[in-house]
């Protein structure tokens, strides 16, 4: 089914903007590109690479520390690695938090219009594998789940290319002009984490499904979302010669949004993030200042 609103074919959604055009073009065409479709990717490879080898070795490290034998880089061996919990010590690696805190992405922030950007709790970083089909996340908002401004950042880093054929996001486009929609909590606390409390796809047009796109990236370059924006895990069809997907993703909140403020700074963090969904996003909608779509249980 076509959509009504796709104004742009599936290669422009690809463009990527560098970082000039991002902070000394005029006209202002990243901002509004991001405001129109929920989302832009920055070239910004050239300023990040340095960083993501330093975090490539970090990983390699931090693989033999727990098991000599398990390779980081090898996607069938990702699941026996995390039992040993890698994938809770990834976001601890010191390059991650240099990464997460680097003076790029607040000035990507400021240029988007942030007003006072800053940090969250919420950054981390994800080693994705097709060998662990429980791990991917379904079609979800940012923001009901991790609170902060209204006008919150997500801010996705691949450690190398991503790709439909080696893993990447699914997003929809425009998705986030629609506000915050409703939020079902499965219910069952032995699911895996990335099933809990995430949207029905009910509560998705069959027009929206219809215009997902699959995001491809170089490693470096920084796809910037909307708290709105609905996007999914996209795994290869197949495990076989697949890769390991690393991602540094850093969320970015405004202390310039005075409703923010007003409401002593509500975050989502690790421990509380798929909690009491329904008076999260009540709460949400209670000082933020985004269009209300379909909100908890109701439509508009």
């Amino acid at each position: 089914m076509a959509s009504k609103h796709k104004s742009i074919s599936n290669e422009d959604y690809h463009k990527y903007f560098t970082l000039d055009e991002l902070t000394k073009s005029e006209d202002k065409r990243c901002k509004r590109f991001f405001d129109e479709h929920g989302f832009i990717i920055i070239n910004c490879r050239s300023a990040l690479e340095p960083l993501l080898e330093k975090l490539r070795r970090e990983i390699a490290d931090l693989a033999k520390l727990l098991s000599p034998t398990l390779d980081p880089f090898d996607p069938s061996q990702i699941p026996s690695l995390n039992k040993l919990n890698f994938y809770k010590c990834l976001p601890l690696l010191k390059t991650v938090v240099q990464i997460i805190n680097h003076s790029l992405l607040f000035t990507v922030a400021s240029n988007l219009g942030h007003r006072f950007p800053c940090a969250t709790k919420v950054s981390h970083c994800r080693v994705d594998s097709a060998f662990e089909p429980d791990h991917p996340f379904r079609m979800h908002q940012d923001a009901p789940y991790l609170i902060g401004s209204s006008n919150m950042l997500t801010i996705w880093i691949p450690l190398d290319e991503v790709s439909e054929q080696n893993g990447t996001l699914s997003l929809i486009p425009r998705s986030h002009l629609q506000g915050v929609r409703a939020i079902r909590p499965a219910g069952n606390t032995s699911a895996p984490i990335s099933s809990k409390g995430i949207l029905f796809d009910d509560t998705i047009s069959e027009v929206e499904m219809d215009n997902r796109i699959n995001i491809s990236m170089s490693g470096g370059d920084m796809l910037v979302m909307s708290p709105y924006l609905l996007h999914a895990s996209a795994y290869p069809t197949s495990a076989k010669g697949s890769t390991v997907r690393y991602t540094v993703i850093s969320r970015i909140s405004d202390l310039g949004d005075a409703k923010f403020l007003e409401n002593g700074l509500p975050f989502g963090d690790s421990v509380s993030i798929f909690e009491d969904l329904e008076s999260r996003c009540t709460h949400l909608l209670n000082y933020s200042n985004v269009r209300i779509g379909n909100v908890l249980n109701g439509a508009p």
